[in-house]
């Protein structure tokens, strides 16, 4: 009985797994990165293009808001960013 419940819940797990990253393709996702004193913001669509607008401060922040921004990045699947905007 435990086998059957245990394999029953790997193929629901499973199935999820499979219709969630069949969504995820098609849709434009949007990261919303903390860079202390504003944000940065990834925007990836359904095509993996990438527009990334800021990148964070200068200074004594620059690696901690360039740590944030890779870490989205990551999350993201992004393997470049297409487009930069500065504002």
């Amino acid at each position: 009985m435990r086998t059957t419940i245990l394999s029953l819940l790997t193929v629901v797990f499973s199935a999820w797994m499979a219709v969630a990253q069949s969504r995820s393709a098609n849709t434009l996702n949007i990261y919303v990165i903390d860079v202390e004193g504003g944000n940065a913001v990834l925007f990836v669509g359904p095509s993996g293009e990438s527009v990334l607008v800021d990148t964070g401060n200068g200074g004594d922040g620059a690696v901690r808001d360039a740590g944030r921004i890779m870490a989205a990045v990551r999350d993201a699947g992004v393997h470049e960013i297409g487009h930069l905007i500065i504002t």
